[in-house]
């Protein structure tokens, strides 16, 4: 895994470069086409690691696909310089922190709520507000994902942080807290 400050340096880069010509949803987009594409074909990803194919075949290989997704000059150029430093199998680690800084600009926060059901619209308008109650947040994205195993509450990760609510862990805290009392 690449080390988070190396991953934040190149974010960084990317953010700093976006800024020049305000292209940082087309690049958000463009990075993010590459990397479902490359993350969905072991034969690419194999391709672009291997060091006996060669640099201009792999750039080949890289156009193609930019060509395809209609890559603007900042994407291109991003992808290739990843290439060219061994550091393409890192573009996700990259991208999650370039999208967290566009998101910090924004005053815009992301998070991510798996239940044991499907929220309705009311739920997730609560969970919405009770997070929009953080400063300097303007605007929440949230998405939802259903798991049965949890069987009951919810799991709500921010960022880094995550608030487990779910009848699942409540149940294996109470297990510990017996087992321990032996």
């Amino acid at each position: 895994m690449i080390p988070g400050k190396i991953s934040k340096r190149y974010a960084k880069a990317l953010l700093e470069l976006c800024d020049e010509d305000k292209s940082h949803d087309k690049v958000n987009q463009d990075l993010s086409a590459f990397l479902k594409i490359y993350s969905a074909s072991h034969e690419l990803q194999n391709s672009l690691r291997n060091p006996s194919v060669p640099i201009a075949a792999k750039r080949g290989l890289i156009e193609q696909i930019c060509q395809k997704i209609g890559f603007g000059r900042i994407s291109r150029n991003f992808v290739n310089v990843l290439l060219d430093r061994g550091r393409l199998e890192h573009l996700e680690i990259i991208l999650v922190q370039f999208q967290q800084s566009l998101d910090t600009r924004a005053g815009r926060i992301r998070a991510y709520v798996t239940s044991a059901v499907a929220l309705g619209p009311d739920e997730v308008e609560r969970i919405r507000r009770a997070l929009a109650k953080k400063p300097g947040v303007t605007n929440v994205t949230i998405e939802t994902t259903v798991d049965p195993s949890l069987l009951g509450g919810v799991i709500t990760k921010v960022g880094n942080t995550i608030f487990d609510g779910s009848v699942k862990n409540r149940l294996a805290a109470i297990r510990e807290h017996l087992t321990a009392a032996r």
